[in-house]
Protein backbone atom coordinates (compact mmCIF):
# COMPACT_ATOMS: atom_id res chain seq x y z
CA UNK A 1 0.00 0.00 0.00
CA UNK A 2 1.42 3.27 -1.07
CA UNK A 3 2.55 5.28 2.17
CA UNK A 4 0.26 7.97 1.50
CA UNK A 5 -2.71 5.82 1.40
CA UNK A 6 -1.91 4.22 5.04
CA UNK A 7 -1.85 7.89 6.11
CA UNK A 8 -5.06 8.70 5.02
CA UNK A 9 -6.36 5.00 6.44
CA UNK A 10 -4.77 5.76 9.43
CA UNK A 11 -7.09 9.05 9.97
CA UNK A 12 -10.35 6.89 9.04
CA UNK A 13 -10.01 4.16 11.32
CA UNK A 14 -9.38 6.92 14.13
CA UNK A 15 -12.84 8.20 13.27
CA UNK A 16 -14.49 4.84 13.25
CA UNK A 17 -13.36 3.95 16.37
CA UNK A 18 -14.66 7.09 17.89
CA UNK A 19 -18.10 5.26 16.56
CA UNK A 20 -17.61 2.32 18.35
CA UNK A 21 -16.61 4.14 21.91
CA UNK A 22 -19.27 6.29 22.51
CA UNK A 23 -23.41 6.53 22.51
CA UNK A 24 -22.74 9.74 20.32
CA UNK A 25 -20.79 7.89 17.88
CA UNK A 26 -21.94 9.25 14.84
CA UNK A 27 -21.13 13.02 15.76
CA UNK A 28 -17.92 11.78 17.23
CA UNK A 29 -16.74 9.88 14.30
CA UNK A 30 -17.46 12.79 11.92
CA UNK A 31 -15.77 15.32 14.07
CA UNK A 32 -12.92 13.41 14.17
CA UNK A 33 -12.94 13.17 10.41
CA UNK A 34 -13.58 16.81 9.96
CA UNK A 35 -10.57 17.40 12.21
CA UNK A 36 -8.63 15.24 9.45
CA UNK A 37 -9.59 16.42 6.87
CA UNK A 38 -8.97 19.98 8.20
CA UNK A 39 -5.56 19.17 8.89
CA UNK A 40 -4.75 17.34 5.87
CA UNK A 41 -5.99 20.72 3.86
CA UNK A 42 -2.99 22.73 5.17
CA UNK A 43 -0.57 20.11 2.97
CA UNK A 44 -0.37 21.58 -0.30
CA UNK A 45 0.30 18.27 -1.88
CA UNK A 46 -2.98 16.61 -0.64
CA UNK A 47 -5.82 16.57 -2.78
CA UNK A 48 -9.10 15.81 -1.14
CA UNK A 49 -12.45 15.23 -2.68
CA UNK A 50 -15.31 13.99 0.43
CA UNK A 51 -18.49 13.05 -0.79
CA UNK A 52 -21.31 13.32 1.94
CA UNK A 53 -24.65 12.13 1.96
CA UNK A 54 -26.69 13.93 4.71
CA UNK A 55 -30.07 12.85 5.65
CA UNK A 56 -33.05 14.36 6.92
CA UNK A 57 -36.55 11.38 6.82
CA UNK A 58 -37.00 10.74 2.95
CA UNK A 59 -35.32 13.45 1.63
CA UNK A 60 -31.41 13.64 1.11
CA UNK A 61 -29.02 16.39 0.11
CA UNK A 62 -25.64 15.24 -1.42
CA UNK A 63 -22.44 17.46 -1.28
CA UNK A 64 -19.77 16.02 -4.01
CA UNK A 65 -16.94 16.91 -5.32
CA UNK A 66 -15.74 19.94 -4.16
CA UNK A 67 -14.11 21.99 -6.43
CA UNK A 68 -12.43 24.70 -4.61
CA UNK A 69 -11.57 24.76 -0.35
CA UNK A 70 -14.39 27.27 0.35
CA UNK A 71 -16.75 25.17 -0.87
CA UNK A 72 -15.16 22.22 1.17
CA UNK A 73 -14.96 24.52 4.39
CA UNK A 74 -18.84 25.58 3.73
CA UNK A 75 -19.86 21.95 4.03
CA UNK A 76 -17.39 20.60 6.78
CA UNK A 77 -18.93 24.11 9.20
CA UNK A 78 -21.92 22.84 8.50
CA UNK A 79 -22.37 18.43 9.23
CA UNK A 80 -26.25 18.77 10.21
CA UNK A 81 -28.70 20.00 7.49
CA UNK A 82 -32.38 20.42 9.20
CA UNK A 83 -35.23 21.51 7.40
CA UNK A 84 -37.98 23.89 9.02
CA UNK A 85 -40.68 21.61 11.62
CA UNK A 86 -44.12 22.05 10.45
CA UNK A 87 -46.01 19.39 11.97
CA UNK A 88 -47.50 18.76 8.95
CA UNK A 89 -47.77 15.06 10.82
CA UNK A 90 -50.32 16.05 13.71
CA UNK A 91 -49.63 12.40 15.20
CA UNK A 92 -46.41 13.13 15.36
CA UNK A 93 -44.80 16.62 15.69
CA UNK A 94 -41.62 15.66 16.46
CA UNK A 95 -41.06 12.90 13.76
CA UNK A 96 -39.03 14.90 10.93
CA UNK A 97 -36.66 16.13 13.75
CA UNK A 98 -35.64 12.23 15.07
CA UNK A 99 -34.57 10.89 12.03
CA UNK A 100 -31.76 14.37 11.00
CA UNK A 101 -29.24 12.20 11.68
CA UNK A 102 -25.54 12.38 9.70
CA UNK A 103 -24.88 9.79 7.76
CA UNK A 104 -20.78 9.81 6.14
CA UNK A 105 -21.61 7.31 3.57
CA UNK A 106 -18.07 7.77 1.56
CA UNK A 107 -15.15 9.53 1.57
CA UNK A 108 -12.74 9.79 -1.55
CA UNK A 109 -9.53 11.62 -1.64
CA UNK A 110 -6.06 11.29 -3.58
CA UNK A 111 -2.96 12.33 -2.11
CA UNK A 112 0.07 12.55 -4.45
CA UNK A 113 4.09 12.97 -3.43
CA UNK A 114 3.44 13.01 0.27
CA UNK A 115 5.83 14.44 2.24
CA UNK A 116 6.87 15.04 5.74
CA UNK A 117 4.51 17.94 6.10
CA UNK A 118 1.71 15.63 5.45
CA UNK A 119 2.95 13.27 8.20
CA UNK A 120 2.98 16.27 10.77
CA UNK A 121 -0.26 17.19 9.54
CA UNK A 122 -1.36 13.72 10.70
CA UNK A 123 0.43 13.45 14.12
CA UNK A 124 -1.21 16.99 14.91
CA UNK A 125 -4.32 15.27 14.51
CA UNK A 126 -3.94 12.07 16.31
CA UNK A 127 -2.51 14.06 18.83
CA UNK A 128 -5.15 16.91 19.80
CA UNK A 129 -7.71 13.93 19.49
CA UNK A 130 -11.31 14.24 18.90
CA UNK A 131 -14.02 17.20 19.33
CA UNK A 132 -15.45 16.86 22.42
CA UNK A 133 -18.91 16.20 22.47
CA UNK A 134 -21.04 18.49 23.36
CA UNK A 135 -19.49 21.54 21.38
CA UNK A 136 -21.38 24.84 20.73
CA UNK A 137 -19.03 27.36 19.31
CA UNK A 138 -21.56 30.33 19.97
CA UNK A 139 -21.94 29.35 23.92
CA UNK A 140 -19.93 30.39 26.24
CA UNK A 141 -19.92 34.17 25.73
CA UNK A 142 -22.64 35.53 27.80
CA UNK A 143 -24.65 34.93 30.81
CA UNK A 144 -24.70 31.21 31.25
CA UNK A 145 -27.67 29.49 32.98
CA UNK A 146 -27.42 26.16 34.72
CA UNK A 147 -30.40 23.56 34.90
CA UNK A 148 -31.05 20.88 37.24
CA UNK A 149 -34.39 19.21 37.11
CA UNK A 150 -35.41 16.61 39.60
CA UNK A 151 -37.95 13.85 39.10
CA UNK A 152 -40.08 12.09 41.73
CA UNK A 153 -39.34 8.67 40.22
CA UNK A 154 -36.98 7.65 37.54
CA UNK A 155 -37.06 9.49 34.18
CA UNK A 156 -39.64 7.79 31.45
CA UNK A 157 -37.72 7.64 27.98
CA UNK A 158 -41.06 7.54 26.39
CA UNK A 159 -42.70 10.83 28.11
CA UNK A 160 -41.73 14.38 27.26
CA UNK A 161 -40.03 16.50 29.17
CA UNK A 162 -39.28 20.40 27.59
CA UNK A 163 -38.00 23.29 29.29
CA UNK A 164 -39.62 25.99 27.77
CA UNK A 165 -37.91 29.74 27.49
CA UNK A 166 -38.92 33.02 26.84
CA UNK A 167 -35.93 36.11 26.99
CA UNK A 168 -36.86 39.44 27.72
CA UNK A 169 -34.69 43.01 27.56
CA UNK A 170 -37.44 44.07 30.10
CA UNK A 171 -36.46 43.87 33.74
CA UNK A 172 -39.97 42.60 35.01
CA UNK A 173 -41.81 41.83 31.77
CA UNK A 174 -45.36 42.78 31.44
CA UNK A 175 -45.88 39.96 29.33
CA UNK A 176 -47.11 36.74 30.48
CA UNK A 177 -44.36 33.72 30.34
CA UNK A 178 -44.63 30.19 29.01
CA UNK A 179 -47.45 28.00 30.76
CA UNK A 180 -48.76 24.50 29.92
CA UNK A 181 -51.24 23.75 27.50
CA UNK A 182 -53.69 21.35 29.34
CA UNK A 183 -56.63 21.00 27.37
CA UNK A 184 -58.27 21.12 23.69
CA UNK A 185 -57.50 23.08 21.61
CA UNK A 186 -54.26 21.67 21.68
CA UNK A 187 -52.27 23.94 19.46
CA UNK A 188 -48.47 22.69 19.52
CA UNK A 189 -49.47 20.31 22.50
CA UNK A 190 -47.28 21.27 25.41
CA UNK A 191 -46.62 25.10 25.36
CA UNK A 192 -48.72 28.30 25.72
CA UNK A 193 -48.05 31.86 26.40
CA UNK A 194 -45.44 33.52 25.36
CA UNK A 195 -42.43 31.69 24.63
CA UNK A 196 -39.37 31.59 21.80
CA UNK A 197 -37.40 28.96 22.39
CA UNK A 198 -37.62 25.33 24.04
CA UNK A 199 -35.42 22.82 24.95
CA UNK A 200 -36.48 19.16 24.78
CA UNK A 201 -34.84 15.92 25.84
CA UNK A 202 -35.72 12.88 24.00
CA UNK A 203 -33.51 9.68 23.84
CA UNK A 204 -34.63 9.17 19.72
CA UNK A 205 -33.02 12.29 18.79
CA UNK A 206 -29.35 12.94 18.40
CA UNK A 207 -28.05 14.54 20.21
CA UNK A 208 -30.82 14.16 23.08
CA UNK A 209 -30.81 17.68 23.96
CA UNK A 210 -31.76 19.82 21.52
CA UNK A 211 -32.77 23.45 21.31
CA UNK A 212 -35.58 24.86 19.38
CA UNK A 213 -36.80 28.35 18.52
CA UNK A 214 -40.50 29.04 17.57
CA UNK A 215 -41.06 30.88 14.14
CA UNK A 216 -44.83 32.33 14.34
CA UNK A 217 -46.69 34.04 17.45
CA UNK A 218 -49.06 30.95 17.37
CA UNK A 219 -46.29 28.40 18.78
CA UNK A 220 -47.25 26.24 15.79
CA UNK A 221 -43.67 25.84 13.76
CA UNK A 222 -40.63 25.63 15.22
CA UNK A 223 -37.10 24.35 14.06
CA UNK A 224 -33.67 23.29 15.97
CA UNK A 225 -31.03 25.63 15.83
CA UNK A 226 -28.42 23.75 18.21
CA UNK A 227 -27.72 21.77 21.91
CA UNK A 228 -26.83 23.34 25.53
CA UNK A 229 -23.08 24.34 25.30
CA UNK A 230 -22.51 21.43 28.55
CA UNK A 231 -25.50 18.95 29.32
CA UNK A 232 -25.29 15.36 31.16
CA UNK A 233 -26.62 12.50 29.46
CA UNK A 234 -29.45 10.92 31.45
CA UNK A 235 -28.91 7.09 31.67
CA UNK A 236 -31.48 4.60 33.25
CA UNK A 237 -33.04 4.89 36.51
CA UNK A 238 -31.56 8.55 36.69
CA UNK A 239 -33.99 11.28 38.04
CA UNK A 240 -32.48 14.26 36.91
CA UNK A 241 -31.67 16.51 34.29
CA UNK A 242 -28.82 18.39 34.06
CA UNK A 243 -27.51 21.35 31.35
CA UNK A 244 -25.86 24.84 30.31
CA UNK A 245 -27.19 27.33 28.48
CA UNK A 246 -25.32 30.52 27.33
CA UNK A 247 -27.79 33.85 26.59
CA UNK A 248 -25.51 33.48 23.30
CA UNK A 249 -27.68 30.74 22.58
CA UNK A 250 -31.16 31.81 22.42
CA UNK A 251 -30.07 35.16 20.69
CA UNK A 252 -29.92 36.23 17.10
CA UNK A 253 -26.86 38.07 18.19
CA UNK A 254 -24.34 39.15 21.44
CA UNK A 255 -26.03 42.46 21.41
CA UNK A 256 -29.03 40.92 22.01
CA UNK A 257 -28.13 38.46 24.20
CA UNK A 258 -26.05 41.08 26.61
CA UNK A 259 -29.45 43.24 26.12
CA UNK A 260 -31.32 39.99 28.43
CA UNK A 261 -32.19 41.10 31.78
CA UNK A 262 -34.96 38.31 32.66
CA UNK A 263 -35.26 34.77 31.33
CA UNK A 264 -38.96 33.60 31.78
CA UNK A 265 -39.31 29.67 32.13
CA UNK A 266 -41.23 26.68 32.70
CA UNK A 267 -40.85 23.14 32.99
CA UNK A 268 -43.51 21.04 31.21
CA UNK A 269 -43.98 17.26 31.35
CA UNK A 270 -46.36 14.78 30.16
CA UNK A 271 -46.98 11.31 28.29
CA UNK A 272 -47.97 12.32 25.05
CA UNK A 273 -48.37 15.60 23.13
CA UNK A 274 -52.06 15.58 22.40
CA UNK A 275 -53.11 17.49 18.77
CA UNK A 276 -56.16 18.58 17.30
CA UNK A 277 -59.08 19.14 19.31
CA UNK A 278 -59.32 15.50 21.11
CA UNK A 279 -57.52 12.97 23.56
CA UNK A 280 -56.12 14.28 26.50
CA UNK A 281 -52.64 13.95 28.75
CA UNK A 282 -51.13 13.81 32.51
CA UNK A 283 -48.84 16.35 32.75
CA UNK A 284 -46.79 18.05 35.18
CA UNK A 285 -45.36 22.14 35.21
CA UNK A 286 -44.07 24.57 37.60
CA UNK A 287 -46.18 25.40 40.57
CA UNK A 288 -49.02 23.30 41.67
CA UNK A 289 -50.58 21.39 39.12
CA UNK A 290 -53.40 20.90 40.83
CA UNK A 291 -54.65 24.48 41.70
CA UNK A 292 -56.33 27.54 39.27
CA UNK A 293 -53.65 29.95 40.24
CA UNK A 294 -50.54 26.99 40.03
CA UNK A 295 -51.56 26.34 36.04
CA UNK A 296 -50.31 29.94 34.97
CA UNK A 297 -47.14 30.02 37.05
CA UNK A 298 -43.79 30.31 35.56
CA UNK A 299 -40.06 31.58 36.88
CA UNK A 300 -38.88 35.17 36.09
CA UNK A 301 -35.15 34.46 36.33
CA UNK A 302 -33.12 37.78 36.94
CA UNK A 303 -29.96 37.61 34.45
CA UNK A 304 -28.28 40.77 36.05
CA UNK A 305 -27.01 39.16 39.31
CA UNK A 306 -25.45 35.90 40.34
CA UNK A 307 -28.52 33.44 41.98
CA UNK A 308 -29.69 30.16 41.99
CA UNK A 309 -33.80 29.54 42.05
CA UNK A 310 -35.74 27.35 44.08
CA UNK A 311 -39.35 25.79 44.21
CA UNK A 312 -39.65 28.39 47.09
CA UNK A 313 -39.23 31.31 44.21
CA UNK A 314 -42.06 30.34 42.45
CA UNK A 315 -45.43 32.15 44.09
CA UNK A 316 -47.13 28.33 44.56
CA UNK A 317 -44.16 26.41 45.65
CA UNK A 318 -43.40 22.95 44.09
CA UNK A 319 -45.36 20.44 45.83
CA UNK A 320 -44.62 16.87 45.03
CA UNK A 321 -48.02 14.67 44.38
CA UNK A 322 -49.86 17.48 42.09
CA UNK A 323 -49.53 14.80 39.16
CA UNK A 324 -50.75 10.88 39.72
CA UNK A 325 -47.23 9.83 37.60
CA UNK A 326 -44.09 10.69 40.04
CA UNK A 327 -42.38 9.90 36.88
CA UNK A 328 -43.57 12.99 35.29
CA UNK A 329 -43.57 14.65 39.12
CA UNK A 330 -41.40 17.78 39.57
CA UNK A 331 -40.03 17.40 42.71
CA UNK A 332 -37.13 19.94 42.53
CA UNK A 333 -35.32 22.44 40.47
CA UNK A 334 -32.24 24.83 41.18
CA UNK A 335 -31.63 27.15 38.20
CA UNK A 336 -28.48 29.09 38.46
CA UNK A 337 -27.61 32.00 37.25
CA UNK A 338 -23.79 33.09 36.18
CA UNK A 339 -23.52 36.51 34.51
CA UNK A 340 -20.30 37.25 32.30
Amino acid sequence: MDFGFWILDFGLRIAKQGSRLTDHGSRIGHACWCRFVRAAKRVPSIELQPFVSLRLGEKKAIVSTLHDREQEDQALRSPRLCEKQTNSDPAQPFAPLRTCENLIQNRKSKIQNPSWAAIAAILIFATTGCAKFPSNPSGDQTTRVTFTITMDQAINQNFVYIFALNPSDQVNPPSQGPIPVISPPWGNGFVAGNARYFIRWDPSQSPRFQIFRFEDTDLLNFIPIGTPVNFEDVQPGDRTFHFDIDMSQIADTIPIAEAYQTLQVNILTMDNVPQGNGGGKAWDALGNSTSPSGINDFLNVDLRTSRTYRPLDLITGEPVGDVADPRLDISDFRIEVRPR
